[in-house]
């Protein structure tokens, strides 16, 4: 990724859209004006921390997904780089990025018995963090 340094403050880059070429070793993209750049790769997955799950307890209901995504390289842009199954439907997350807080209220009543909960978020550099559940209702 090409960076450069974010005019608001001196220790936060701002990525600018570009391309590496594996074979020439060339990185590319559209600078808006001359200045200081940095060339980096950000290679690490975004961090989960999922606050309402435990896999060894049984829930009598389970309608709230709760967990706290963080992403210090490239960032996480949007609440469309968040995506929360359970059983394979989706549901919707409410991302709030100034608390890294991501809540997901389910849209349905969900039924007794065993469901599996995915958690995935991805970074702007593609780096992506999936985790997976099996939960218990009663």
């Amino acid at each position: 990724r090409l960076s450069s340094p974010d005019k608001s403050s001196s220790t936060k880059l701002e990525l600018i859209k570009s391309q590496f070429d594996t074979s020439s070793y060339q990185v590319s993209g559209k600078l808006e004006s001359l200045g200081l750049y940095f060339v980096g790769a950000d290679t690490i997955k975004p961090e989960l921390k999922v606050l309402n799950i435990r896999e060894d307890q049984i829930y009598n209901s389970f309608d709230t997904i709760r967990f706290k995504a963080k992403d210090d390289q490239s960032g996480i842009k949007t609440d469309a780089n968040i995506r929360i199954t359970v059983d394979n439907q989706f549901v919707l997350p409410e991302w709030d990025p100034e608390r890294d807080l991501i809540t997901g209220n389910l849209h349905w009543q969900i039924e007794p018995g065993e469901h599996e909960v995915v958690i995935e978020v991805q970074d702007m550099a593609g780096n992506i963090n999936m985790q997976n559940f099996i939960i218990n209702v009663e």
